[in-house]
């Protein structure tokens, strides 16, 4: 809600939250916790912190690759994210 508010500050904050939570309470590996940091690597990539959007999407590409089925909306956006972020780096 609040990335689509455009209060982009604010909604890395809540998924930088929602992570610790998760990832304390679910595990690190979970879906849950894996969408959301994807989710946040997605938000990074948007307020333009290519950097640590791209040390998320790789780490998290192996996992999603086990634990999503290849149609899922997960999968999907980490492709389109990985695409986003190949076309960010010079040269």
């Amino acid at each position: 809600i609040l990335r689509d508010a455009k209060r982009l500050d604010q909604a890395e904050i809540e998924l930088r939250q929602a992570d610790a939570i998760l990832s304390r309470g679910l595990g690190e590996h979970a879906n849950v916790t894996l969408d959301t940091e994807l989710q946040l690597a997605k938000l990074l990539y948007a307020r333009g912190n290519v950097e640590e959007a791209r040390r998320i999407n790789e780490r998290i590409g192996p996992l999603l690759d086990t634990r999503f089925v290849e149609t899922s909306e997960v999968r999907s956006d980490h492709a389109e994210l990985s695409r986003r972020l190949a076309a960010a780096t010079p040269g």
